[in-house]
């Protein structure tokens, strides 16, 4: 249990006061064994992204794929040799990795701080990388970077406060996505260049973000997105060694870390036909995974759906013919989903349910039947009945929650009397 100060776990899920947010463990293990086979199959690394559970227990599952070591005591490590490292999006979830390092080390003493670094956050940087130099001399804290000022920011920090201090990078490329990251060009190859002759940076590593393959839902598209993405990768990479080639440098380009995808994407890149030395993949939903990836087609089933939020029924209006729950937008978020609706109840998933999450406020959600004319069983849904819900994007429901229940479902029914094993506390804040 990861609380400063161990609490009374509730019995059971009718125990809880609502909305909460349940992981339910046995789906989260199992969603991190696939992601590991996955890359084993492809003989590439892992460096899972944190973002969405925001915990140590989770970080954990993702390099591991079990509480335990699983592999009859032929190692002294539990973590999957696979597993090179992690990917956070806030430095709050980096001092939770840096603080479990001590005890845990391994993938612990390797992160990337995955956005665009900037000026403001370089003293914090460099205080977590002291700290974690001290547990592990191999330690790394790398920063993200697609523009030469970030490059100047770090070159001056370390003029002014430690001419010894070097930053290690990852350069942030766009190979579709178009949020953020340079162009796999000359212009691209321009900032690799300012971070390799930096006295201050060294360039660790090439990072791309497959986030448009949010936005299909074939096993072509998928396909098409994965191989165009280490096209560009590799186009560039011939590119860089081009400009390398008539200088005096040593760089050392066959170290250098190639690190690709997002969870849609993961099961769709062919690494057998690329030859890249260092290659690997960091996706993140995957974990609790969403409605949005049972959309995308990555999630298998809406029992690999780890994540959900509990709600009670709070209302019955027959003259408007709906229900109401308490768990809305600041429980959810009004992230939508390609299939429509503001989330799904557990157990009536399916279009032949007759059931739709059709509207949120703040607090409350609204169901309704999923027909003109039809009729709303309010016999299923008794004011005070417990629900559970699908989010549309688990990252961002889970975020709006301090605390985490667990249970250990193999039935992945999330039912009312299910056990509460655990809880676990997200890092917050930014």
């Amino acid at each position: 249990m990861s609380s400063d100060e161990p609490q009374e776990l509730p019995q059971t899920l009718a125990d809880l006061s609502t909305p909460a947010f349940v992981i339910n463990r046995h789906a989260f293990a199992e969603n991190c064994r696939a992601v590991l086979k996955q890359v084993a199959l492809g003989g590439i690394r892992l460096r899972p992204h944190i973002k969405t559970h925001k915990t140590v227990e989770g970080a954990f599952l993702q390099v591991c794929g079990n509480e335990t070591n699983n592999d009859n005591g032929k190692s002294t490590s539990p973590f999957d040799e696979n597993a090179s490292g992690f990917v956070t999006s806030t430095l709050p979830e980096i001092e939770l990795l840096v603080d479990a390092a001590p005890k845990l080390k391994g993938p612990f003493l390797d992160i990337l701080y995955g956005v665009g670094i900037s000026e403001s956050k370089l003293s914090r940087i460099h205080a977590l990388q002291t700290k974690l130099s001290k547990i592990d001399d191999s330690g790394k804290i790398h920063v993200m970077v697609d523009h030469p000022s970030q490059v100047e920011w770090m070159e001056q920090f370390c003029r002014n406060v430690s001419k010894s201090f070097q930053f290690s990078a990852f350069l942030k490329l766009d190979t579709g996505y178009h949020r953020a990251g340079t162009t796999c060009d000359a212009r691209g190859v321009d900032v690799a260049m300012k971070i390799i002759q930096s006295p201050h940076v060294t360039l660790f590593g090439l990072y791309s973000h497959c986030g448009h393959a949010y936005d299909v839902n074939t096993p072509e598209d998928l396909k098409d997105i994965a191989v165009t993405d280490m096209k560009l990768i590799t186009g560039f990479m011939d590119l860089l060694r081009e400009r390398l080639e008539p200088m005096d440098t040593d760089f050392p380009m066959e170290k250098l870390v190639v690190s690709v995808g997002s969870t849609p994407s993961a099961f769709s890149h062919d690494t057998g036909s690329v030859s890249v030395p260092n290659l690997e993949l960091h996706p993140g939903n995957y974990t609790l995974y969403d409605r949005q990836q049972l959309w995308t087609g990555v999630c298998p089933s809406t029992n690999h759906v780890a994540g959900r939020v509990l709600s009670r029924v709070i209302g019955h209006y027959l003259d408007r013919n709906t229900v109401l729950l308490d768990a809305g937008a600041t429980a959810l978020t009004k992230d939508g989903a390609p299939q429509g609706g503001v989330c799904q109840i557990t157990g009536y998933e399916d279009e032949s349910s007759g059931i739709v999450c059709h509207k949120m406020s703040q607090e409350v959600v609204q169901i309704k039947p999923s027909t003109e004319g039809g009729t709303m069983p309010y016999d299923q849904f008794p004011l005070g009945k417990l629900v559970t819900l699908l989010p549309n994007h688990s990252c961002l429901a889970a975020a709006c929650f301090d605390t985490y229940y667990i249970i250990d479902d193999p039935s992945c029914q999330f039912k009312s009397d299910q056990p509460i094993v655990d809880q676990w506390i997200p890092a917050k804040g930014w």
